[in-house]
């Protein structure tokens, strides 16, 4: 999903598309895979297309918009994103939305974003990135294990109107000290 003058590392993965109420716009996230990384993570980056009359799409600009949540943005690697974790939708207004699960094992950091664009893809509110839900260490079984609650599985908006209703399931997950991970 390279487009001409693309600013990605590598190949974007896991892309998710919307279309704007007129149908002259495609809507599209992925995550960029990190090429100095071993593995499959990157950041969220958002573009857009124009279709024509007869359907053919083109890469608005210079292809990728944005990285959201790059590491050079003030967001604190809030777009870090390990397996296509995040929807994207847009109102009947044309308004977009973009709800993501960041998920860095590394830091420690599972958090639920959302944020929207009224002119789009363009500008985003709110910009300070807050998360919506964040995982919470609940402390180390007998055994040794980590233990964490919150939004790793579940993950779904919708308009109703002009207003997102946003779904997500918060669960425990345990990290044993052996190594691997078990949702409960």
């Amino acid at each position: 999903v390279n487009g001409p003058g693309t600013t990605t590392t590598g190949d974007v993965l896991w892309p998710y598309i919307a279309i704007s109420p007129d149908h002259t716009a495609i809507y599209i996230v992925g995550s960029y895979d990190n090429t100095s990384s071993a593995s499959a993570v990157g950041y969220i980056q958002f573009g857009t297309f124009s279709l024509d009359e007869a359907g053919k799409a083109t890469f608005n600009g210079n292809a990728w918009s944005q990285a959201i949540g790059d590491t050079n943005s003030n967001d604190a690697n809030a777009g870090y994103d390990e397996a296509g974790d995040y929807v994207l939708r847009v109102s009947p207004q044309g308004k977009i939305g973009l709800l993501w699960r960041e998920t860095d094992y590394v830091d420690q950091a599972i958090n639920l974003y959302f944020i929207e664009s009224t002119d789009g893809g363009s500008t985003w509110t709110p910009d300070n990135f807050s998360p919506l839900e964040s995982a919470v260490d609940q402390g180390t079984t007998n055994g040794g294990n980590e233990v964490y609650s919150g939004p790793w599985s579940g993950l779904d908006f919708f308009y109703a109107g002009e207003d997102a209703k946003i779904l997500w399931t918060s669960t425990l997950q345990l990290f044993p000290s052996t190594g691997g991970n078990t949702y409960f």
